[in-house]
C-alpha cells in the first residue's frame, strides 16, 4: 500500500469514528449535528479523489473533532451549543452570584422601619419580578439552563454580559445609571427638591434605597400620578396618592441618609 492509499484509508477510518462519536452525542445529549456546520465529515467520496496534501488536511479536521473538548449540549430546540462554551459561561454565572451574596449580605440585617422588618427578612417576602414591585437590582440570582439559550450567537451575547458584570467597574455604573433615572422621575413628577437629597447620599445609601427597599416603587408611583394629574387636572383623588407617596419617599430618605457608608452601620433595629 503507497503513501496515497494509506492515507484514504486513514480517512475513511477517522470519517467512520467521527460518526460515532456524533452518534453518541446525539444518543446522550439530543444534539444531532449532522450535516450542520459542526459536523466535519465530507462526503466519502470525495477521499478517493484527494491528493496527499488535501487528505492530511481532512484527517486533521476529524481528528480535532475527536479531542475531548469537543461536545456540546443541547440548546432550545435541540440547538447544538458548544460544551465548552457553556462551561465557561457557568463560570462566570457562578462568581456572579457570589458577588450578588456577598453584595446582598452587606446589607441583610439593616433595619427598615417604614416595613417593619430587616432587609434580608424583606426580601424573602419580595420575589424579584413581583407586580407593583419596582426591583431591578444589579445583582439577582441567575441560573440559566442550555434550553434556555438559542443558538451560538446568543450565548456569546450574555457571556460578553456576564463578564462584564463580574468587573469591578459593574455596580458603580448600575448606581450612575439608577442615580440618572431617578432624577429623570423626579423632575417629571415635579419634586426636584428631592434631587438635592438623593445626590446627597453615597453610592452605598442610594444603592441600599433604590435596589433594596420599596423607593423604586413610590417614586414609579407618584411618577405616573404626576403624568395622569397633567393629564386630568379634574380628578383630585390623584394628589392624596402623590401625597402619601410622597411623604413615604421623605421618609425613606431619612433612613437611608443615616445609613453607614459599608450599609452595617445604622438603620439597625
Amino acid at each position: 500500500m503507497n503513501e496515497l492509499e494509506r492515507l484514504r484509508e486513514l480517512a475513511r477510518k477517522r470519517r467512520s469514528a467521527v460518526t460515532g462519536k456524533i452518534a453518541r452525542i446525539r444518543r446522550n445529549t439530543g444534539v444531532d449535528i449532522t450535516g450542520r456546520a459542526e459536523d466535519p465529515r465530507r462526503d466519502i467520496s470525495v477521499i478517493k479523489r484527494y491528493n496527499k496534501a488535501q487528505l492530511n488536511k481532512y484527517i486533521g479536521e476529524l481528528n480535532a473533532f475527536q479531542s475531548r473538548s469537543v461536545g456540546y449540549v443541547a440548546g432550545a430546540g435541540g440547538v447544538p451549543i458548544p460544551k465548552d462554551k457553556w462551561r465557561q459561561y457557568k463560570r462566570l454565572e457562578r462568581q456572579y452570584n457570589t458577588i450578588g451574596v456577598q453584595h446582598e449580605a452587606r446589607v441583610a440585617n439593616i433595619f427598615l422601619p417604614t416595613a417593619g422588618m430587616t432587609l434580608r427578612e424583606r426580601n424573602a417576602m419580595i420575589h424579584p419580578t413581583a407586580v407593583g414591585e419596582v426591583v431591578n437590582r444589579p445583582y439577582s440570582q441567575v441560573d440559566r439552563a442550555p434550553s434556555q439559550i438559542p443558538g451560538v450567537k446568543a450565548l456569546d451575547k450574555i457571556l460578553k454580559d456576564m463578564a462584564r458584570k463580574t468587573t469591578k467597574k459593574y455596580l458603580p455604573g448600575e448606581i450612575k445609571k439608577s442615580r440618572k433615572q431617578l432624577n429623570d422621575m423626579l423632575k417629571t413628577a415635579g419634586n426636584g427638591n428631592m434631587i438635592a437629597r438623593a445626590n446627597k447620599l453615597t453610592d452605598s445609601q442610594f444603592d441600599t434605597l433604590w435596589n433594596y427597599t420599596n423607593f423604586a416603587t413610590l417614586v414609579s408611583l407618584s411618577y405616573e400620578m404626576a403624568k395622569l394629574r397633567a393629564a386630568d387636572a379634574k380628578e383630585r383623588w390623584h394628589d392624596s396618592v402623590v401625597e402619601d407617596a410622597e411623604s413615604d419617599i421623605g421618609e425613606l430618605f431619612n433612613w437611608a441618609s443615616e445609613l453607614g457608608e459599608t450599609g452595617s452601620e445604622g438603620g439597625k433595629k
